[in-house]
């Protein structure tokens, strides 16, 4: 399961500079547990290509600052420009087309 211990502390600069990178933003609520696992096996799916990470709704200036305005939205970064964006509910399979679709341009 992907490591959450830093996700309130999260800052753009976690992004890394290079490489594809994989933001969740999502809400510690009852979906939580469920998007952990999700974005878990997406993690393990692609860890060679891309890094996961997840920030939780405290961070208001994040997402002031990444145009987000409901969560859950999820992310794709290629050399910190984004790429892709999901807002709302998703399941593993939208979220690896997600991915999928991105990866031929990273």
């Amino acid at each position: 399961m992907i490591d959450l211990s830093k996700i309130d502390c999260f800052d753009l600069d976690d992004i890394p500079e290079k490489g594809a990178f994989l933001l969740a933003c999502i809400r510690r609520d009852r979906q939580y547990e469920h998007y952990c696992k999700i974005l878990g096996e997406i993690e393990r799916r692609y860890a060679h290509l891309l890094k996961v990470g997840a920030l939780d709704e405290k961070a208001l200036e994040t997402y002031r600052r990444l145009g987000i305005e409901g969560t859950p939205t999820f992310l794709i970064f290629q050399d910190r420009m984004e790429l892709s964006r999901i807002l709302g509910r998703t399941n593993l399979e939208r979220l690896g087309c997600l991915v999928g679709e991105a990866l031929p341009v990273i």
